[in-house]
């Protein structure tokens, strides 16, 4: 899977392109008890690859089906926001749906409390 950042600022890692691929064993949605790990995990603008990648959906939460962490990290939902590579969609109190983070440790505002519905931040372009 490509994902690719369209999330306006540089702060917000804008244009960037993280590859995923889980080889031969696809995860399964919303497994939280079984965190997937991932053959490649590779920031493709900056050319970083990051290490212990994982599916990691947060139990409960149907809305973050695409979570995916790096160094281990078993929950993409609460831990250290550095170690989320990927969250969201996720809901807002308006019933919106917006990515909370992109690209781990890449960019500035990879904080759920800095990114922002109303602004229209946190689109992905996944293929």
């Amino acid at each position: 899977m490509l994902v690719h950042n369209l999330t306006p600022g540089e702060d917000y890692g804008y244009n960037q392109k993280v590859k995923i691929d889980w080889g031969e064993s696809p995860f399964e949605l919303y497994n939280y008890n079984d965190n997937h790990k991932i053959n490649v995990c590779k920031n493709l603008t900056t050319d970083s690859e990051y290490s212990n990648c994982q599916y990691s959906a947060h139990k409960g939460w149907y809305e973050a089906s695409f979570s995916f962490t790096i160094n281990g990290v078993n929950s993409g939902y609460i831990g250290d926001f550095s170690s989320r590579l990927l969250l969201g969609p996720t809901s807002s109190p308006n019933g919106n749906l917006s990515w909370l983070n992109f690209g781990a440790n890449s960019n500035t505002k990879n904080s759920h409390n800095n990114w922002n519905v109303e602004k229209n931040i946190g689109f992905l372009y996944m293929r």
